[in-house]
């Protein structure tokens, strides 16, 4: 059976925002609509960028975990891969907001946005016998694992301020048991670029960028947002 296709479309998301240029700006140039979907890339070479505002996200963590500890404690910062827009973009926004604090330290480990990375980094902190009062975490993922690592040692997560970002359904469970304090809502793109899939098709102008509103879910308005997952 033999398949023709009147259209081509990309709809990309990467861990490398330099990567996937050569690539990406070859087709797009040739005349393929391309999408850049969550995780944004280096140059204008695309159709429109559909995302959130990374920068926000690390500002909503960092701004409630100040409050929360009354402007005076150690904070680790679960940064993702280092190589990705959204890595960069959350920890600068946690990291500028948290410079208003003088009396609170930021420590940095790398957990790749992947829970057995994050449960090796809490391991080695926990038994390093550093002393943290909160997380911030740039995945609810990497935030599951700190919590499995932090129980394996009898610690209870309930004792720390921990705030992660996406809000799976596992964050919601955890939040309403107390053992996750909140979780920055990271809508999911898949719905919007369907979307805008749909109006590139019609030939309809679809803007450069597309930004998805961010919230922060903590246990006063758990029950009022859906999960992305």
């Amino acid at each position: 059976m033999h398949f023709r296709f009147k259209f081509w479309l990309i709809i990309i998301g990467t861990n490398d925002e330099k990567a996937v240029i050569p690539v990406i700006s070859k087709a797009y140039k040739s005349g393929i609509p391309v999408i850049i979907l969550d995780r944004g890339i280096q140059g204008d070479d695309h159709t429109t960028f559909i995302h959130s505002d990374n920068i926000k996200i690390g500002m909503l963590g960092a701004q409630y975990i100040a409050n929360q500890l009354n402007g005076k404690g150690k904070v680790l910062l679960f940064e993702g891969i280092k190589t990705a827009d959204v890595t960069k973009l959350r920890s600068k926004g946690f990291l500028d907001t948290l410079k208003k604090y003088k009396n609170i330290h930021v420590i940095k480990r790398t957990g790749n946005y992947l829970r057995k990375d994050a449960i090796i980094e809490m391991e080695k902190l926990i038994t390093s016998g550093e002393k943290i009062d909160a997380i911030f975490s740039e995945s609810d993922s990497m935030l599951s694992g700190a919590r499995l690592a932090l129980e394996h040692h009898g610690i209870n997560p309930a004792s720390f301020i921990t705030v992660g970002c996406d809000y799976t359904s596992e964050a919601r469970n955890a939040i309403r048991k107390g053992t996750q304090t909140g979780s920055v809502l990271f809508p999911l793109g898949g719905a919007k670029s369907a979307e805008i899939t749909a109006k590139i098709f019609k030939g309809e102008k679809v803007p450069k960028h597309i930004l998805i509103p961010v919230k922060l879910i903590t246990k006063e308005n758990v029950e009022k947002v859906k999960p992305i997952f």
